[in-house]
């Protein structure tokens, strides 16, 4: 996986910036860096700036873990298109209904759990259509994780589980996943192809599954992971864009 600042990062850009893409971003770990508290994560007013600007250019998606509620004042700037809960929120076509009496039922039964939770330093967060349990602050990782997932386990139907950088996100098995949810966002955009930069195990099923004419982007590399470039940290995410912008005005 090379770096995307090369010259065959550079020949992927210009070759795609050719055509008419749709440029989609996960937002924490990616836009935003990754703090202590998620409550606290904004994007950098750099990075809201230059996607104003990109706006202007290109469709511009942000496709999230966290609720759309939640993410939208955390941008500096509005999407053209803003998709929450790994995919299940968001969308014209798709009715989460279900998925929201699902994750309700789910938290009920969770909230028994409340002070081994507690005592393990998780966290519970309720997203509407989807919970994330967050061990970010615990003093034992492996322990809380290793809890997490057994409680998890017990629950009926099964959620489909997403692990992420210090949280596990609990699905429906039938709910929309992030690479689903960019493809009917190309549909609806009419665009000809994608541009995705994500950062952890949420954003895999998007490197996994993409077309080779898309442009995807790892933000820190990781072995066994299939986007076709990576960049070396989050701060770099600010020229990545730039790079865009600036290829975009030759055109």
């Amino acid at each position: 996986m090379p770096h995307l600042f090369s010259p065959d990062g550079d020949k992927a850009i210009a070759r795609i910036l050719a055509q008419r893409p749709l440029l989609t971003l996960d937002f924490d770990g990616t836009l935003a860096p990754i703090v202590p508290q998620p409550e606290n994560a904004r994007a950098p007013l750099a990075i809201s700036r230059i996607l104003k600007k990109l706006c202007n250019r290109l469709p511009v998606a942000i496709v999230s873990g966290r609720a759309k509620a939640d993410v939208i004042d955390r941008l500096g700037f509005v999407p053209h298109y803003l998709i929450g809960n790994h995919g299940a929120e968001g969308l014209p076509d798709v009715h989460p209904d279900l998925a929201h009496d699902q994750v309700a039922q789910w938290k009920a039964a969770l909230e028994q759990f409340a002070q081994e939770f507690s005592a393990a330093g998780v966290r519970l967060e309720d997203k509407g259509y989807s919970l994330s349990l967050h061990y970010r602050l615990a003093r034992e990782r492996d322990d809380a994780l290793a809890l997490i997932e057994k409680i998890a386990s017990s629950l009926s139907p099964a959620p489909r589980l997403i692990g992420g950088k210090c949280v596990l996100n609990l699905l429906p098995p039938d709910a929309p996943d992030k690479y689903l949810a960019i493809c009917h966002l190309l549909i609806l955009s009419g665009c000809d192809s994608v541009i995705f930069a994500g950062d952890d195990l949420t954003d895999d099923v998007v490197f996994e599954k993409a077309p080779q004419d898309w442009l995807t982007v790892r933000v820190e590399p990781a072995a066994g992971h299939r986007a076709r470039f990576h960049l070396s940290h989050q701060n770099e995410m600010f020229l990545f864009l730039q790079r865009l912008l600036s290829g975009l005005e030759f055109l």
